[in-house]
């Protein structure tokens, strides 16, 4: 008789080949087990090794337990340093790392649990997160696959040790400097203990009904189109202002990403937006973006830069001020939670000798792609940067010679490979 588990990982990867993200611990060391009894000839595992404490322990773990499934093991490097946002960082370096392993029709499964669910919508909550936020953790997005996440903690590990799988605890999970962690280990068995018997499965059916509302409110705000208009962004004022506050928002968030790196923009901004839509007088909002109503759209542009910003020399310094952002300066080894593009450059610096420098685009500037070397208010152009904002945009330098356009592209000679020390230039958001 076919388990619930087996059932699960069955229903989620079809006939498609797939790739079990293996952490050494035993959540996924079951989804493994499992994905091998129900698709021996079309599971591989895969464990990134992010050189963290434990990280050792855990790929020792992960070899332990494909050997005993009986399924191939490739290791890859994903380092992250420690520091804030470590458990961000990490994460997002074992996606990457992951997807960038992927064949084209590969799918990906982790072994995310109910009570990982439940620990994210409350993490969110207490950040203040909405709907889509509030959702949790999806079952599918893009290549990846949750088959697990109706099955609790509890109900894994006690599969991983009657299957008889050599899995080791990760220590991070007991790192109280993690919310998460603290999350899982002191407010969850309380609220269980003391206010909500079955909290875990009440978080995960509030998630689940949550990602139905934002599922209907993201489908409803795509009916309004976001126009790009010579560098700037333009929604069409009659459907803004007569759509329910919650779609409004929603389609002003995705106007605020098109034009500022991806990035949604506070809740400050989001109104301020809806504020001169209704009013019809002009403002600012975050990253110099400027908001006005030329009948019949709403436009966004930012405002043109008249002085670029003085060189700066990077050094050993940690941050540093351009214009009105503040960015921030760190080094790490490749490959890294980031790569070259929106906030983030990401270039290495060791073939090239000099001082690094952070400069305004100069007349003339060119940067070598490895076909040639071309005008960098070209490539500027073909990334789609407002006519205003090429003259004051960052430019990475190394002795002189132009590494990176920032958030843009990387000369081909400053592009990172495995293993390099990178430098990291971050361009901070404001909340």
């Amino acid at each position: 008789m076919t388990s619930p588990l087996s059932s699960a990982v069955a229903s989620v990867v079809g006939t498609r080949r797939f790739v079990v993200a293996l952490g050494g611990g035993a959540d996924s060391a079951t989804l493994l087990h499992t994905a091998g009894s129900v698709a021996p000839q079309r599971v591989r595992a895969v464990f990134v090794n992010q050189g963290l404490a434990g990280s050792d322990l855990l790929e020792r773990a992960a070899e332990g337990i494909s050997n005993v499934c009986g399924v191939d093991l490739t290791v890859l490097a994903g380092s992250v340093d420690d520091g804030p946002n470590l458990e961000a960082r990490a994460r997002v370096a074992r996606y990457l790392a992951m997807e960038a392993d992927l064949d084209d029709d590969e799918l990906a499964l982790t072994g995310h649990t109910a009570d990982d669910q439940a620990e994210t919508v409350l993490m969110r909550l207490l950040r203040g997160s909405g709907a889509g936020g509030l959702s949790g953790i999806p079952a599918e997005r893009g290549p990846w696959r949750r088959p697990f996440l109706g099955f609790s903690r509890d109900e894994l590990r006690v599969a991983a040790g009657q299957l008889g799988l050599p899995f080791a605890d990760d220590p991070a999970n007991s790192d109280e400097r993690f919310l998460r962690s603290r999350i899982r280990m002191h407010l969850i068995p309380l609220l269980e203990e003391s206010y909500a018997p079955g909290v875990v499965d009440n978080l995960g059916r509030s998630g689940e009904l949550l990602a139905a509302d934002d599922a209907m409110i993201e489908a409803l705000a795509s009916d309004i189109e976001i126009l790009d208009v010579a560098g700037e962004i333009a929604i069409p004022l009659a459907p803004l202002l007569t759509a329910d506050t919650p779609v409004a928002s929603r389609v002003v968030r995705g106007a605020l990403r098109r034009i500022g790196d991806d990035y949604p923009g506070s809740m400050d901004d989001v109104n301020t937006v809806l504020r001169v839509a209704t009013s019809g007088r002009s403002a600012h909002v975050s990253g110099r973006v400027g908001v006005k109503s030329v009948p019949p759209f709403l436009v966004l542009g930012t405002d043109p830069c008249t002085e670029p910003p003085e060189p700066v020399a990077i050094g050993d310094i940690e941050a540093f001020m351009w214009g009105e952002d503040r960015y921030r300066v760190s080094r790490s080894r490749y490959p890294t939670p980031v790569t070259t593009t929106g906030r983030f450059s990401v270039v290495s610096t060791g073939l090239a000798e000099g001082p690094v420098e952070v400069r305004s685009v100069l007349p003339g500037d060119r940067i070598d792609l490895g076909n040639g070397a071309t005008p960098v208010t070209e490539v500027l152009r073909d990334a789609g940067v407002p006519a205003n904002d090429r003259q004051c945009w960052p430019l990475v330098t190394v002795g002189g010679m132009i590494a990176g356009v920032h958030g843009v592209r990387n000369a081909s000679w400053a592009t990172p490979h495995n293993g390099d020390t990178v430098l990291i230039i971050e361009r901070e958001v404001h909340t």
